[in-house]
Order: structure tokens, then C-alpha cells, then sequence
């Protein structure tokens, strides 16, 4: 993602915690990423742990879309809203 200002809001949506739905956690774990990782690595990240998520799918999963991305988002964390945040920056970009 190369719009700052737009990652930053999707990354405060996602690291919340929020009753009756998940948040980046479920994300990663879709992603495969272990409990381990999750821990130490993307919830310690000085950036918050969307932003270390999305930078490591970004280094991993090169042929990863933001519209597959926000599927994801939709279907494990139940995040609407923020599904709906990467479509718009998906749509803006091109």
C-alpha cells in the first residue's frame, strides 16, 4: 500500500479490539501465520500489527490483490468497514 494516510487508518481499524468481531489476529492466522509470530513479531511491531501484516504479506505473498486481502478481512475478522476502506483505496489507486 502506498498511500500512508490510508494505511494508517486501516491498520487502527484492524488492531482493534472490538466485540462480536476479530480483528487482525484472525487475519494472520488465515495467512498462516503462527500463534508465536502473532505474539512476538506483529503485535510488538512499532508500527501496530496491521501494518506489520500487510508489510509481510507484501514481502510473501506477492501475487496477494487488496481485493483478495479485504475478502479475507471481510470473511475471518467480520470487518466490514474496513474490507470496505481497502476497496476504496483498491479503486482509487487504479
Amino acid at each position: 500500500m502506498n498511500d500512508a494516510l490510508c494505511l494508517q487508518k486501516i491498520s487502527e481499524y484492524l488492531d482493534a479490539t472490538l466485540a462480536g468481531v476479530n480483528n487482525y489476529r484472525a487475519v494472520a492466522q488465515n495467512y498462516g501465520v503462527d500463534h508465536y509470530k502473532i505474539s512476538s513479531v506483529l503485535a510488538t511491531h512499532h508500527r501496530g500489527p496491521t501494518t506489520a501484516l500487510i508489510e509481510w504479506l507484501a514481502a510473501t505473498h506477492t501475487e496477494l490483490t487488496v481485493k483478495d486481502f479485504a475478502a479475507v478481512v471481510r470473511q475471518k475478522a467480520k470487518r466490514n468497514d474496513v474490507a470496505l476502506l481497502l476497496e476504496a483505496y483498491d479503486s482509487n489507486k487504479n
